[in-house]
């Protein structure tokens, strides 16, 4: 059997929405002040920027998302430019988990629980 790619979309298209909703109900329940009175349409462009700019990173595994998406509101929208985040980021000799693990570990050595 062979699979087309235009056979396949849908369903990457809807695995995306649904790992969509699923990030916009944690941003929810992780930042309540932050994102409780958020549209629901505005809450999922934000987590759709943020899983966009984390796979620019070869960051596209659910949990790493998630923590890229902390990163971004404690940090801010660009924490990604940032020294202390850039140059792991920015690395071609690591993959996407491999990154967030040092970005996790350098976060939680400033004594922030994650």
């Amino acid at each position: 059997m062979i699979v087309r790619s235009e056979q396949i979309e849908p369903f990457q298209t809807s695995l995306e929405g649904r790992f969509d909703c699923d990030l916009a109900k944690y941003a929810q329940r992780r930042f309540p002040d932050v994102f409780q009175a958020v549209a629901q349409d505005r809450l999922l462009t934000f987590v759709r920027q943020v899983r966009e700019t984390a796979a620019r990173f070869g960051v596209d595994r659910q949990d790493n998302v998630a923590t890229f998406l902390d990163f971004r509101v404690m940090y801010g929208v660009d924490f990604h430019t940032a020294p202390w985040a850039s140059d792991i980021l920015s690395c071609n000799d690591l993959h996407g988990p491999d990154k967030m693990a040092v970005l996790r570990n350098r976060v939680e050595e400033t004594g922030v629980t994650l």
